[in-house]
């Protein structure tokens, strides 16, 4: 399990540190945290060491269960350019979501390292709210 830590702000907000290293020439290398009840994933940052260029492509979802042996894989976050992952170094970069996670979702970090050569390591930390984003709203009318 690549799950280093866990930040949480208080009880109704937590952030997942979810990173490994991808070994060379790999294809769908996956780190996954169970999420433990209903929230929004409000967020997610993203880094990949420096070198890895467009070698690495990381690609965050929530996985939803549909049934035995069936899965769905909802991105987090959409990609409005065509794009399906997110490469070229990310530096912490924030993705702004709003999707939705049931208690036993799990968020997934798919990774492909292009790279004959070399490995290289990713971290993402998504912002999973409890509240399932109400404070956003209700903090603009109190």
């Amino acid at each position: 399990m690549s799950l280093l830590s866990q930040l949480t702000t208080d009880e109704r907000q937590v952030t997942p540190h979810l990173q490994d290293e991808v070994p060379p020439d790999t294809t769908d290398f996956e780190v996954a945290w169970e999420v433990p009840r209903d929230g929004t994933v409000e967020g997610v940052r993203v880094w990949a060491v420096p070198g890895s260029e467009d070698a690495l492509e990381i690609r965050p979802v929530v996985r939803r269960d549909q049934g035995p042996d069936r899965a769905e894989d909802l991105p987090l976050p959409t990609y409005g350019d065509g794009e399906q992952f997110i490469t070229g170094e990310p530096d912490g970069d924030p993705y702004h979501t709003s999707q939705p996670v049931e208690q036993g979702d799990h968020i997934v970090v798919k990774t492909t390292n292009t790279s004959a050569d070399y490995a290289y390591r990713f971290r993402v930390l998504p912002y999973v709210d409890y509240a399932g984003g109400l404070s956003r709203y209700l903090g603009g009318v109190m």
